[in-house]
């Protein structure tokens, strides 16, 4: 199919209100609340094109993304080299217990799968990059990913299936010089879409890079858009950075809403504002001319401007989607906001609440084994936020000593959307180590999955996960998906990691992070992989011992039983087992009967003989006890 190249002109289409301009970012009452409607073109139609060979360039040229960090940078710098200072209020402390040999504890969840993803060698566009920024989304049939440079689907399975650069997916809407940067990729489960977003910073010019699928398949045809992130706020003109992209979970038939914000700098560098659009699902999803609402200058509660308003992935319909912020700096509390769209008017964006939680400062950047160089932690803001049976889950990087010295660690949250509380506030991390980059999520059973970088004087940087079952009382202790290899000179080493749920099996979620890898040819300060895992709190029985490649793999189900940490779920393929099953200790567990030879679907049932609980509780799906 012919790929049109066009640029789309923005009309501003209504100003609701204009009040007094203030160019700082402590705000009052009487500050710039904007609120503006936007119109645009229809999308522009883009198809994959024929793999071609790559021309590799050996000259190590390329992008260097600016991210401003809100606040002067010398105060950043101080910030970060201060000692850590135990507060009146302070989190729940779940030190992790796998850098331990003290405590031989199951490590989880389960890892299901993993395999290589992309990384700074072969760039489709024949340059290296850095930071990588390694984002995913799930869909039925594919995994999606993204760096700052290119854009490739795999199947579950790690077979490479489509790979691109940005310059040329988005060449159709955008035929600047400026290489694209920031990545974020969704996959809408309500609607069956993938949205992919970049940014492009071109003075005195910044964009937006927006696609949408056409369907459920990434490898067939999308929509481009090109849309303005420039935005005069207190009389400068600013534009678009750290973006984050979410959904809420109405329809597009109802009026659901793709959510995008973006922190918004002066040309010089100084944070502003941040803003949110607010694009229907209706007009995106049909690739038609498109109106949508702008909005910034909101403020917490303290009169400091919202710095990195997340958006949250909505599973459920809230009536419309959450948001939640850090302060930039360090503080006691995050906001949680609300947005309830109603196309063609104006949305309701209410700061619904001020959350207290335990006080958190600026971390260190990241020590590493090799040399001195430090790794860019990047500060408190919230990476990534999900939505879920009335809880709001988020996580950031804090400072904490663990006894040897302030280090990075995670803190992460399980907000109450109802009583406006945070029932789970956790710092989770161990001494001597830097934790940093949390990506969080939870299974259909709310069961928390985190992925996270961590290194020490002692460890290259690498890629971990750790979890937290409905029935634990603690965080579970780490295991590693990938290993650093190298040690990395470069101090900013990216920004975020990934995760998403599988919409194909709510009990698995994927993860995917950066790691140091030695890349051949490439100077240290360049180096980078990424790697790609599925986790869930299962596991399998298989009389023949495949499993469907799934892993850990039992011959019998009481063996499974035995070896499984409570609140998990055991898959038994279907047929009849002659065994006898015993539950002697204490565990809840959930059996689960009668799936197909590759555990892609439940087909009938399982048989045993019989069953003896003593201690504990085991609930059935497709188990007949004989």
């Amino acid at each position: 199919m012919k790929i049109v190249f066009r640029r789309l002109r923005l009309r501003y289409i209504l100003v609701l209100s204009s009040i007094c301009l203030f160019p700082v970012p402590i705000a009052s009452a009487a500050d710039d609340v904007r609120t503006r409607k936007i119109s645009v073109g229809p999308g522009v139609e883009k198809v994959w094109s024929p793999s071609q060979d790559r021309i590799i360039h050996t000259r190590q040229g390329g992008q260097i993304s600016h991210r401003g960090h809100g606040i002067d940078l010398e105060l950043f710098r101080r910030l970060k080299s201060q000692p850590f200072i135990p507060s009146d209020k302070l989190p729940a402390i779940e030190e992790d217990s796998s850098v331990s040999a003290l405590k031989p504890e199951p490590l989880a969840p389960n890892l299901s799968d993993s395999f290589e993803g992309l990384d700074n060698l072969n760039q489709p566009d024949g340059h290296i990059h850095r930071p990588p920024d390694p984002i995913l989304a799930a869909g039925p049939n594919h995994i999606g990913v993204m760096v700052n440079s290119e854009l490739a689907f795999y199947t579950k399975t790690g077979t490479l299936v489509q790979e691109g650069s940005f310059s040329s997916w988005w060449s159709n809407v955008y035929s600047g010089t400026r290489g694209p940067f920031d990545p974020r990729i969704i996959y809408d489960h309500h609607e069956n879409r993938w949205i992919m977003l970049t940014l492009v910073k071109d003075e005195p010019e910044a964009w937006y890079l927006l696609s949408v699928s056409q369907g459920s398949d990434p490898t067939g045809s999308w929509w481009n858009w090109k849309l303005d992130s420039t935005l005069e706020y207190g009389g400068e003109d600013t534009w678009g950075d750290y973006p984050d992209i979410g959904f809420d979970g109405i329809t597009s038939s109802d009026g659901g809403a793709i959510y995008i914000t973006t922190n918004q700098f002066t040309w010089a560098g100084r944070f502003k504002t941040s803003r949110l659009n607010i694009l229907p699902k209706s007009e995106l999803y049909t690739g038609s001319s498109l109106s949508y609402w702008k909005l910034s200058g909101r403020t917490n509660e303290d009169g400091s401007q919202a710095f990195t308003l997340r958006t949250a992935w909505t599973h459920g319909n809230p009536g419309g989607e959450f948001l939640i912020n850090s302060k930039s700096g360090g503080g006691n509390f995050v906001t949680l906001w609300k947005v309830v769209p109603a196309f063609p008017n104006e949305p309701a964006w209410t700061r619904q609440a001020t959350v207290s939680i335990g006080s958190y400062s600026i971390p260190p950047d990241a020590k590493q084994k090799g040399g001195s160089a430090v790794l860019d932690t990047i500060g408190n803001r919230i990476y990534n936020c999900m939505y879920q049976n009335g809880y709001l889950y988020a996580a950031f990087t804090e400072a904490y000593d663990w006894g040897s010295g302030t280090v990075a660690a995670i803190r992460y949250l399980k907000v109450n959307t109802s009583s406006n509380s945070a029932e789970l506030d956790v710092t989770y991390g161990a001494d001597g180590y830097y934790y940093w980059f949390p990506a969080i999520y939870v299974d259909s059973s709310d069961n928390i999955a985190i992925v996270f970088a961590r290194s020490s004087e002692d460890e290259y940087a690498g890629i971990r996960y750790t979890g937290r079952l409905t029935t634990d009382t603690d965080t579970q202790p780490s295991a590693q998906l990938k290993a650093g290899e190298t040690y990395i000179t470069g101090l900013r080493w990216g920004d975020y990691f990934g995760i998403a749920r599988d919409p194909s099996d709510g009990a698995k979620v994927w993860i995917y992070g950066e790691w140091a890898k030695d890349c051949s040819g490439i100077s240290s300060d360049w180096d980078w992989g990424t790697w790609i895992g599925q986790v869930e709190y299962a596991c399998y029985v298989d009389p023949l011992g495949s499993c469907g490649g799934n892993t850990p793999c039992y011959f019998t189900i009481q063996a499974a039983i035995d070896a499984t940490h409570s609140g998990y779920t055991i898959k038994i393929a279907q047929g009849g087992y002659g065994e006898d099953l015993t539950l002697s200790s204490s565990k809840d567990l959930n059996l689960q009967g009668g799936w197909n030879s590759s555990f892609t679907a439940k087909l009938s049932t399982t048989t045993v003989n019989s069953l003896t609980i003593s201690n504990g509780s085991i609930t059935v799906d497709n188990l007949v006890i004989q």
